[in-house]
């Protein structure tokens, strides 16, 4: 394994190209603006802070410890399995996310942005909300014909604008919307397995539903 230790977000680490690791565990603030970083073994955990203005990551399954922040716009690609525990921030851009699945247990707090592709499991205790913009936060947009899934066991909020779902998903945790934000099922197969709560803010506008 390869560690860079000492403070968590005592230091910052770039990547501007492509690097290949078997396994990484740091505490560093790792920064990626460009390039490819791929995981050759799982298990990978990032304790510091991630900020992730571009590039993409690929390879085995990682933990994601710190922070994991998207912002400023731009597009960046998660083609791996990450899990989740801290908290996060995408304000802006698009995060295309080919055979990319996001196990999240922490907080996801959302602005503007837009999912392509991609799996997303809210586990019990995990919450994505929407309190940036004043438009849409889309999950997930079709871009390369993979997997579109939003399986929520947790909690889906938005107090500032719109999320719009318009992918597949196995729903047993709370969705709605707070102080005029709205949470829209725009498309997709959903099975409402028990635990299903739809409060006010919640908008079906698309999609298919069964009660299993």
């Amino acid at each position: 394994p390869y560690s860079l230790t000492g403070a968590v977000n005592s230091f910052t680490t770039v990547i501007s190209n492509n690097y290949t690791v078997n396994k990484l565990f740091t505490r560093a603030r790792l920064q990626i603006n460009s390039g490819n970083l791929t995981f050759n073994a799982p298990g990978s955990v990032i304790w510091g802070e991630l900020v992730f203005n571009g590039g993409d990551i690929y390879g085995q399954p990682f933990n994601m410890w710190g922070n994991f922040n998207l912002t400023g716009g731009g597009s960046r690609g998660l083609h791996t399995a990450m899990t989740m525990t801290g908290t996060g921030l995408f304000n802006a851009g698009t995060l295309f996310m080919v055979n990319g699945t996001i196990n999240l247990s922490g907080t996801l707090s959302l602005g503007d942005a837009d999912f392509r592709d991609g799996v997303i499991n809210v586990l019990a205790g995990g919450k994505i909300q929407k309190t940036q913009g004043a438009g849409s936060a889309t999950i997930s947009t079709s871009w390369n014909g993979g997997p579109r899934q939003l399986n929520n066991a947790g909690t889906v909020t938005s107090s500032s604008g719109n999320i719009t779902i318009s992918a597949d998903g196995t729903q047993s945790g709370t969705f709605s919307g707070t102080a005029g934000g709205t949470v829209t099922f725009a498309g997709g197969s959903h099975t409402l397995n028990t635990g299903t709560t739809f409060n006010s803010g919640v908008v079906i506008q698309g999609g298919s539903y069964t009660l299993a």
